[in-house]
């Protein structure tokens, strides 16, 4: 079975901790490439990923590259813009909370995808963290009443998947 080949824009700690890991733990993906500007980061992409291409620009990697999908994890405001990049590049696109960050940005993108005839996913861990699937649970069975507004609070000193 051919792996799919996939590449990540925007290396920082949500890669490093949570994506970069699941990846690795897969025998059907292979990152070949990633984008990022920050110079730091793209030492640090090429010192994880030492089989990866490293690009500047994002434009030239999807240019470059034959890809099944981009893995963005960028400051949110460039996942608008990244998103649809690839996506008239021809790239299945996954995103990483927030998807946008207005609604019309939203609208504008999955109307693209669904032209396209392409992926656009935006990852969501939160439902599979014990905290959401306890609240969950309980509204399930009807133990908290009626819900009229959600509100989460989440604290902690590292990034999720951090040690």
């Amino acid at each position: 079975m051919a792996k799919l080949r996939g590449a990540i824009s925007g290396f920082g700690q949500v890669v490093t901790h949570a994506h970069l890991p699941t990846y690795h733990a897969r025998d059907d993906i292979e990152i070949v490439a990633v984008h990022e500007p920050v110079a730091e980061r793209a030492y640090e992409a090429s010192r994880l990923l030492p089989k990866a291409r490293i690009y500047r620009d994002l434009e030239a990697m999807l240019e470059a590259e034959r890809l099944d999908f981009l893995d963005i994890a960028s400051p949110p405001e460039f996942h608008a813009v990244s998103a649809a990049t690839a996506l008239r590049a021809g790239v299945n696109v996954l995103v990483e909370k927030p998807l946008c960050l207005t609604l019309e940005e939203c609208d504008r993108l999955t109307q693209l995808a669904s032209r396209q005839g392409l992926v656009l996913y935006c990852v969501d861990n939160w439902r599979y963290a014990p905290s959401f699937r306890t609240a969950f649970a309980l509204l399930k069975k009807g133990w908290l009443g009626e819900l009229n507004e959600l509100s989460f609070t989440r604290l902690r000193s590292v990034p999720a998947g951090g040690h």
